[in-house]
This record gives C-alpha cells, structure tokens and sequence, in this order.
C-alpha cells in the first residue's frame, strides 16, 4: 500500500525535475549560441570598420601610406584599452556591477553614432603632426564603437568558460574567422558595391544589432551563473574560479607573450608600408597583409593544432630569403601579383612563426584575460614602433628587415631550446648546416640592401609622407644630382653650370610635358600650377613675367627643392623675372580653399605629378577633384597628368575624367624618358596643339584594355587598374 503511493509521487517529481533540465539545458544552448554570435559578429565589425574609415579620411591626409600605419597604432592601442577594460572588469567587479557597467558602455557607444567623420574633423589634417592629427580623427569618429567592440571577444570568452566551463580558446579562432571574413569581403563585395557614405550607413546598422545582442549576452550569462550552485557562492568571477588551479606566470613568460606578439604585428605593418609605398594607398593592399595576419592566428588557435614548427621554419626560410634579395634589388621583378604573393607568403609563415610559438605558451582559461591583456599590449608596441619610433630613429624602412630577421630569431631559439623540437640541441648537424647556410645568404642580401640606398647618398630625409634621398649618379651627359622617393627616381639635376637649367627625366623636352610647355611658350605672363613640386624641375621652362605656383604637402621635398646648394631650379623663377610661389599642403584642399576665399588662380597648365614613390593618392584623381581643377583653369588652359606608373594603368580613369567634362584628351609617350602624359582639355586647342608642335614629337595612342574608369570621391576600386 505505501509502495504503491509512494511511485506516483517519485514519477511526478522525476518528470519535474526532466523538464528542469531539459529548460535549464536549452536556455544553456541559446546563451551558447548567442555568445558565438556576438564573438563573431563583433569581429567583423571590427576588422570591417577599419578599411571604412581609413578610406574616409584618406584624402585629408593627402593620401599618404602612413595614414593606414598612424590608424592601425590608434586601432591596436584602442584595442589594448579595450583588453584592459575586459581584463579589470571580470576580476575587480561583482557580477552584477560587470553587467551594469557594460551596458552603460554599450548605451555610450550608440549613442555616438554614426560614425562618418563630420566636417570639423578636417581641421585636425593640418593640426600639428600628422600621425596625431589622424588619430584625434579617428577617436573623435569612432573611438567609442572600436572600444566597445575590442571588449567583446576577450568577454564572449570569459562568459563562455562560466556558462559551459569549457576552454575557451577555440573562440579566439571564432572571432578571428569573422575578422577575416570581414577584411576579404571588403575589397572585393563591399568596396565594389557601395560609396563610402553607404558604408559607414550599413556599419553603424551592423553595430547596433551586435551592442544590442552583446547586452543580452552579458544578461543571459548572469542568469546561467546563479544557476550553478558552486559560482553563485562567489561575488566574481574570480572568486567562482577558486577552486581551479592558479598557474604561476613568471615575468619572463608574460614578456615572451608581448614580444611574440609584437613582431608579428611589426611584420604586418612593415610589410603593408612595403606595399602602399610601392603600390597605391588603396584598402585592397591594407587589406591583404591583415587577412594574412589573421589566417595565422586562426590557424594557430584552433583546436586541430595546425602550427608545424619545422614545416613553417622552412617556409618562412625561404620566402623572407626571397624579400631579402628584392630588398636590395627592388627592379628585380615588375608582375604586381608575383610580387605580392611571394610578401604575402613571407608574412604568412612568419606570422605563423610568431602566433604558433605564442599559442604553444598560453596559459590556462582561468588566465586568459591576462594573456590576450599581453597579445594586444604587444600588437600596440608594434603598431607604435613602427608609426611613431621608426621614422624618428631611422632614415630608410629599416623596420621591415628587422622584423624579418626577428622571425629567424624566434625560429632558432625555440628549436634549440624546446626538448620536444626535431632540432633540438643544435642537431642533427646536417639540418643546421642548412639553416646557417641560409641564414648567412639572408643576412646578406639584408646588408645589401639597407647600405645600397643610403652609402651614397648626399642627403636623407623621413618623415610622415616617406622617405627622401639626394644621390649623385654620373650619366654619360654628365653627372647629375638625383632625388628618389624610396626607390623612384622624383627628378634630376645636372651639376655642371652650363647643363644645369636643362629639364631632365620626365619633364624633358621630349616629354609630353614638354610638347605642352613648347606650344605655350609664346603666350606672355603664363600661369602655370603644379601639384606636387619634385625638384621643381618645371621651373626650367619658365621666362619673363610667368607665374608659377606649385602645391607639394612634404615639407622636406620644398626644403630640398629650394636650397639652391642642393636643387637649383626653382631658383631660376626669380633670375628670369618670373614669380613663384609655393603652397604646403594637400594640393585639392589648398584649392578648394582659394576657391571658397574667390581666389581662382586662372592657370594656362595645371600639372598633376602626385606621385609618392610609386604610390598615387586616390583622392586626387576622382572626378570631385577634377571639378576643382577646371574651376581653376583658364579658357583655353590644359591639364597634364604623368601617368607613369610600373603597376597601375591610370590612363582610363584619366579618359573618364576627360568624357565626364566633355572635353579632349591626349596621350604622349616620349620613348627617351619612358614617361607617359596624358593632356586633357578643349578638343580644339588639342587639335591646334598637335597640329602646330606636335610633329617634333613622338606620340601613340596607348592600346589599354579598359575603356574608361569611374572613379569618385565616394568610390575607387583599385582592381580596375591593376597591371597584370
């Protein structure tokens, strides 16, 4: 009898207590959900908004490499305070508190959307110095939503290992993946698809879904810790933890932490200022290198132990021997995509070097704030040496071989000293009888090339805009002074007194600068402006009564360019009774600006030479730009564009520019210099142009295999000029 009323009773508390367990079990499966969610989404959004706004303010800084270096040392330092907050909040707060603090965080962060730099940002372009200047921009425009969203992985994780009490290292390859979904799908959906202004629209959209999924995320994981008896004990974090041991981290290993940490990141950024110096300063050759930069993290952290350290070594053995010698011989190879793919391939397997010997001293979950505290610290201290302390202790980009010959060294020490390495103790001796071999001949080609460009230079120059140098270089004319950009030639100057004031390289007589100049040379009191100054080799066209007026931003080029012991030319102006003028700044700025104060210059040719190395600022060639260059030029007056360019055909976006306007253009190569010129303006004063000089003159019609090229101020895809 008691029996048989005690069963009743048992099943209906058993089938209580299933559906307890089957609730508490599904609300655990959506936390779980919702924490992969948001550690992924928020990734994207970060890598994603780093392109978007860099692209943005760009043009205010005219169009330098150093802009993506300045905004990646704010990104990662953003992204360390971000690690700091994450870190202070899960061990000195209260549950409860951690919560109420994050979701003031993310009402903060909403409310200063969006985040597409206002009009006054503009003013901190020309504010002192320029790496600062891009930086107070950036935190003015989206330093709150970056911040936020650096909080969101090393929290995703930390809540994770407190719902399901499992490692949560694996997580780290999650976000990762989505910041490199984010940074592949930019260059080649986002970037082809929308303006710029429908960019930072969509972003901030994507933002307020991922903050708003964020705070349910921070709730949720509260309700799933009071649901375990063991962590509701403690008042934090750390105190629910106290059972699982504490592992000792000596000041040697958290130092290995942030030096492993920042010679990836010093790899990354000295091979992206390798690209855009070279290249262009467009989003796909930013993109590239950080896609790379973060395949290695994931690869490394994933839970299938992808990191082979023999097999990695070699590889990256190989590839940076390979950008040793195209270090010291820059003209070895022209193909754009062979060149990026043996960098990229170097940056990979020294990433993997750096990430995969980091990932094998991690510590355990219960320390992992501190230890993504050390990685970002050291991503910070890489981002600063390469944007703020390179250019102020060396004269060349110097950084890109030392963090070269900073993966041999990882390489070495840990295979010497890691008892589990197949080459541990310096054998077997045949394996490092190669290595040495190597290392020698990657020592060298090193040497070579940091001494080839600088043992004979006269003068050297860094700063924000690149880097200069004066060398003497004898022809068979005679000898002559020569200014270079990194590895590009920027104009000439012969010594001796009586070939002095002949203009050289591309600006010679024979160049379609040159067939400008000669059809012009009998108008009296010419204005001629120039956008970007070189030695300011122009200035040997000028007579009695010209006007020229130049605008270059690199205030060492107008300081070498106007020291007569140096450069010459510009001095030839005041000698021949003509006037000149130079203008410090970005050049389409500077005009606007005369344009807004009723100052239009009224020019008969306006030169555009804007090239930094090989490098072309985007903003200056869209058809924005173009506007502002016709409302300075005179009725019958031209612009010359030098379109020379080893990767970059940018005849069709001149073409466009041309069509757009309705007027005529024509291109002069001159075979002697190997300079190509594109002259825009009225169809009749071409056709005159031609008709009266042009038979001196050697020119073709350069076959291209694009029509036109649109670019804008809102849109510029770099693949559409790409020399393959």
């Amino acid at each position: 009898m008691g029996a048989k009323s005690t069963r009743p009773y048992i099943q209906r508390n058993s089938s209580k207590f299933s559906v307890q367990v089957r609730s508490a079990v599904s609300t655990k499966s959506l936390v779980t959900r919702a924490l992969i969610a948001a550690s992924f989404c928020g990734a994207f959004l970060l890598f994603q908004v780093q392109p978007v706004i860099s692209k943005i303010i760009l043009p205010w800084f005219g169009g330098s490499p150093a802009v993506w270096t300045a905004s990646m040392f704010f990104f990662q330092a953003v992204l360390l305070a971000g690690y700091c907050y994450a870190h202070a909040l899960t061990r000195f707060l209260s549950l409860k508190f951690q919560v109420g603090v994050h979701l003031g965080l993310v009402i903060t962060a909403i409310y200063f959307l969006p985040i597409y730099p206002s009009d006054s940002c503009k003013l901190f372009a020309g504010d002192g110095d320029p790496t600062w200047s891009v930086i107070k921009v950036l935190a003015q425009s989206v330093g709150v939503q970056f911040f936020l969203l650096s909080t969101t992985a090393p929290l995703t994780q930390v809540w994770w290992h407190r719902v399901s009490n499992e490692s949560p290292y694996w997580l780290y390859a999650v976000s990762n993946a989505g910041s490199l979904i984010a940074l592949i799908s930019y260059p080649f959906f986002v970037e082809p698809s929308l303006g710029m202004t429908w960019q930072a629209f969509f972003w901030g959209v994507g933002f307020t879904f991922v903050a708003l999924l964020v705070s349910v995320c921070s709730l949720a994981s509260l309700q799933g810790l009071k649901s375990r008896k063991d962590e509701v004990r403690g008042n934090g974090p750390e105190r629910a933890d106290a059972s699982l041991p504490e592992d000792f981290i000596s000041w040697k290993r958290y130092m290995a932490w942030v030096f492993l940490s920042s010679c990836g990141s010093i790899l990354l950024l000295s091979v992206t200022n390798h690209f855009s110096q070279n290249v262009a300063v467009v989003p796909f050759l930013w993109v590239m290198p950080l896609t790379v930069y973060l395949l290695s993290f994931i690869l490394t952290f994933s839970k299938s132990g992808f990191y082979n350290r023999v097999v990695f070594g070699i590889l990256m053995m190989l590839f940076t021997t390979f950008c040793a010698i195209l270090y010291a011989r820059d003209d070895l190879i022209q193909n754009v995509i062979l060149l990026l793919t043996i960098h990229l391939t170097a940056l990979f397997a020294g990433c993997m070097i750096c990430h995969g010997e980091l990932f094998r001293i991690r510590p355990s979950p219960h320390r992992l704030t501190s230890f993504y505290l050390a990685v970002s610290l050291g991503g910070a201290i890489g981002g600063l040496f390469v944007s703020l302390i390179a250019p102020l202790i060396f004269l060349q980009f110097y950084e890109y071989p030392i963090a070269l010959m900073a993966c041999w060294l990882i390489f070495i020490t840990t295979s010497l000293s890691d008892k589990a390495s197949s080459l541990y103790g310096g054998k077997p001796l045949w394996a490092w009888g190669i290595v040495v071999g190597l290392l020698v001949f990657f020592t060298y080609e090193i040497q070579q090339g940091t001494t080839q460009f600088i043992s004979d230079a006269w003068v050297l120059r860094r700063n924000f805009y690149g880097v200069l140098s004066v060398h003497m270089v004898v022809k068979p004319e005679g000898p002559v002074l020569s200014l270079r950009n990194g590895t590009i030639q920027h104009g000439e100057q012969f010594l001796e007194s009586d070939q002095s004031t002949e203009p050289t390289t591309y600006y010679a007589k024979s160049s379609g600068l040159g067939w400008v100049m000669d059809y012009f040379s009998d108008k009296e009191k010419r204005r001629v402006g120039m956008l970007g100054l070189g030695v300011g080799t122009i200035a040997a066209y000028s007579k009695q009564g010209d006007v020229f007026r130049a605008y270059e931003i690199n205030p060492d080029v107008i300081e070498l360019a106007t020291n007569s012991e140096i450069f010459s030319f510009w001095e030839l102006l005041k000698n021949r009774g003509a006037k000149g003028k130079i203008i410090e700044g970005d050049a389409r700025i500077s005009l606007e600006k005369e344009k807004e104060e009723g100052d239009v210059q009224n020019f008969d040719i306006l030169v555009l030479d804007v090239f930094s190395g090989d490098a072309i600022p985007v903003h200056l060639l869209t058809r924005q730009a173009f506007s502002v260059y016709l409302d300075h030029l005179a009725e019958n007056g031209v612009i010359v564009i030098h379109v020379s360019n080893r990767h970059l055909d940018l005849i069709p976006v001149v073409r466009d520019l041309a069509f757009h306007n309705g007027l005529g253009w024509s291109i002069a190569r001159d075979s002697k210099t190997l300079s190509d010129w594109v002259i825009v303006g009225n169809e009749r004063v071409l056709k005159d142009m031609v008709n009266g000089v042009g038979k001196q003159y050697r020119f073709s019609s350069l076959t291209t295999s694009r029509n036109v090229v649109k670019w804008t101020d809102d849109y510029s895809n770099i693949f559409e000029v790409l020399k393959f």
